[in-house]
């Protein structure tokens, strides 16, 4: 985790920066989310295809 903005800048700065982190945390949390569906979604056609193959 990113440590926090210096004491000394403004409290604009200082919020701007806390902004940016929370974007990031965002897009990573977003990204890893779409693809573990997307991944859950293929495996999840591929046992289907399996069982079908089965019958």
């Amino acid at each position: 985790m990113a440590p926090p903005p210096p004491a000394d800048l403004p409290l604009g700065q200082r919020v701007a920066k806390l902004a940016q982190t929370l974007q990031f945390a965002w897009f990573v949390g977003y990204v890893s989310l779409r693809i573990v569906d997307f991944l859950g979604s293929c495996v999840g056609t591929w046992r289907h295809r399996s069982l079908r193959a089965d019958v």
